[in-house]
């Protein structure tokens, strides 16, 4: 996979120090792929989401978010902010597909470290808190995500 529009080169220390200060800590699984490259557009981007039929499972990655991202939404600032209370607590923002729903690392309890698609159209009501009725697993981790991107 290849990633377009990455934001800045990160250290370490930039990583961890903006870590500390997101309403959620980004997870080290994430940590190690921002250090690599800060976000971006995939190439290959496709994707499957299971236990849909087949003409609906088709999705894609539209971006990987980074820090200090010069678009707004993109940005891990802005994203972990604005997904706060409508993603469950367990759970980390890393991607968006087209269609503006996300794709979350599982960051603690069980399923640490696998890999989910949130569908935004079925989150829970304003004001109610977020359930896992709307997430659907895609991958065991992280890397396996990556390495199942496709052109179809």
């Amino acid at each position: 996979m290849r990633l377009h529009d990455a934001g800045p080169r990160l250290t370490e220390e930039k990583v961890r120090s903006k870590s500390e200060v997101l309403p959620r800590p980004i997870p080290s699984e994430y940590q190690t792929f921002l250090l690599a490259s800060n976000g971006g557009k995939p190439t290959p981007s496709g994707f499957k989401i299971p236990g849909l039929p087949a003409s609906m499972s088709a999705a894609a990655v539209r971006f990987f978010f980074g820090i200090d991202m010069p678009e707004e939404t993109e940005s891990l600032e802005y994203i972990v902010e604005e997904y706060r209370d409508r993603i469950p607590p367990d759970f980390f923002p890393i991607a968006t597909d087209p269609g503006d729903n996300l794709i979350l690392l599982k960051s603690n309890g069980d399923d640490k470290g696998a890999v989910f698609y949130w569908d935004h159209d079925s989150e829970a009501d304003e004001g109610e808190p977020p359930t896992l009725k709307n997430i659907s697993r895609l991958a065991e981790s992280l890397d396996s995500f990556v390495r199942s991107l496709s052109d179809g």
